[in-house]
């Protein structure tokens, strides 16, 4: 026993002493936001053994399970869709809120596309995403899953049918309406949502 205490009064000792220090809820941000751009470019999900939907909804879920969340948790109603079962899980255990997002949040779109194709715009909430950022004009960028894989749009609700302003863009294309034109990720914006509070 006195040898022990020797050792560690003495400097012999060397193996880290971790942290016991509790992350920050925005070291916690920020992690989400790493693993989402971790994924920038991928099409197809699997952490720790399990495959995730190639969809939205499944690289949001693997960012946030890589992150410890398990955004199906409350999972319920079959008919629910995957969106769906995220914005319950967040009314749940988080905030859905209108206000300007940090890095990390979740973000809900309407009407991304003709889910119960009926060819009317009813769809409700069709599509997510990660806020990677806000600038200062307001315009965030999120990170989500398209057809072509992860990529980073961006969205600017203050002016939702502009495209570009200042020579830059502020709003990208999310799909095309029913006579062909584009409709921005601006025009399409439900909430955002708050999940690592």
């Amino acid at each position: 026993m006195c040898g022990v205490l020797v050792a560690v009064l003495s400097g012999c000792v060397t193996a880290p002493v971790p942290s016991t220090e509790p992350k920050t809820p925005d070291d916690a941000r920020f992690a989400v936001v790493r693993t989402a751009e971790s994924l920038v470019g991928k099409k197809q999900f699997e952490w720790n053994g399990q495959r995730f939907n190639g969809d939205c909804v499944g690289f949001v879920r693997l960012v946030y399970a890589e992150n410890g969340i398990d955004l199906y948790r409350m999972r319920g109603r079959s008919s629910a869709s995957g969106v769906e079962t995220v914005f319950e899980y967040v009314r749940h255990f988080g905030s859905i809120h209108q206000d300007s997002p940090r890095p990390g949040d979740l973000v809900f779109f309407h009407d991304t596309y003709d889910r119960n194709r009926d060819g009317l715009v009813n769809d409700g909430l069709t599509h997510i995403g990660i806020v990677k950022g806000v600038e200062s004009d307001g315009t965030v960028e999120v990170i989500h899953r398209v057809q072509r894989g992860v990529v980073r749009y961006r969205m600017n609700i203050a002016h939702p049918l502009d495209r570009t302003r200042d020579g830059r863009v502020i709003n990208d294309y999310l799909r095309r309406d029913h006579d062909g034109h584009s409709v921005t990720a601006g025009e399409l914006f439900a909430a955002y949502a708050t999940v690592i509070l």
